[in-house]
């Protein structure tokens, strides 16, 4: 659902649950929020994402939101802060999370968040304003608002991160965008993820972990609660994702990322 005086006039969205083969639903299956780019669909982020059958083979759920129609007819999320666009889509990220938990059986100390370019922003805002329900995020070639605008990124908790970024991205710059483009601006991803160790209380000087294949992979360690930050700078690479992280599929380096971190149980 979603509030009709905070999403200019609509009152609902849907989103698309994926259900991994062989689900019990007495087993609790970890659970991926996946957030589409600008521009994209639930439905097409299911079929094109390569998330669902990554889903299958390492059994976890992924529910797939879906982004505001703008008048336009583009669809957007709205994340330069909790309420953009007119549109609460914290609220409704939260409301889908919600969803999923009492229609399937989902391990309340593993749910994640992950996104592409728009989606990836949006995947920040759940790292910044929901931090106490996810064990990590790994947001790719996002346009990353919340720490450039009020109130800040003040998450909960120190969460684990993983960032993936081209560095000729012509779609969101490497290098950032100044304020003298408008209200919104964007940090280079360099300063951005040492932001993130900063917040995670890590060492401020990452080390390099991989070099391969175009791809750089940068580690800030030490940080607290068992947190860290991670980086692939993909050298010379676009809007999107590298053809292989040193070998391997970057959706798997992605979902190992993610699982191999949990909430503490209560």
């Amino acid at each position: 659902p979603a509030k009709p005086a905070t999403a200019e006039g609509r009152v609902s969205r849907r989103y698309r649950l994926h259900v991994p083969v062989g689900y019990l639903p007495s087993q609790p299956q970890p659970l991926v929020l996946e957030f589409h780019g600008g521009g994209g669909t639930a439905a097409g982020d299911d079929a094109g994402s390569g998330f669902s059958p990554l889903a299958d083979h390492h059994a976890f759920l992924v529910a797939y939101l879906e982004a505001v129609h703008l008048d336009n007819g583009v669809s957007a999320w709205g994340n330069a802060r909790p309420l953009d666009y007119g549109v609460d889509d914290l609220g409704y990220a939260l409301a889908v999370l919600d969803a999923v938990k009492a229609h399937a059986c989902v391990d309340l100390a593993r749910i994640y968040a992950t996104g592409f370019s728009d989606g990836g922003g949006m995947t920040e805002m759940m790292a910044c304003y929901a931090a106490d329900k996810l064990a990590a995020v790994a947001p790719v070639s996002g346009n990353y608002y919340a720490d450039t605008v009020q109130p800040g990124c003040n998450p909960a908790r120190p969460l684990p991160v993983l960032e993936i970024h081209g560095t000729e991205d012509s779609i969101v710059p490497y290098s950032g965008v100044g304020r003298q483009q408008g209200e919104f601006w964007l940090w280079s991803i360099p300063r951005w993820l040492a932001a993130w160790a900063t917040r995670d209380g890590c060492h401020p000087d990452p080390v390099t972990f991989l070099q391969s294949d175009a791809v750089t992979g940068l580690r800030w360690e030490g940080c607290r609660a068992g947190s860290k930050v991670e980086h692939y700078r993909w050298d010379g690479g676009g809007h999107g994702l590298p053809p292989s992280i040193g070998g391997e599929d970057p959706r798997e380096v992605i979902w190992r990322f993610l699982s191999a971190h949990s909430l503490p149980r209560r």
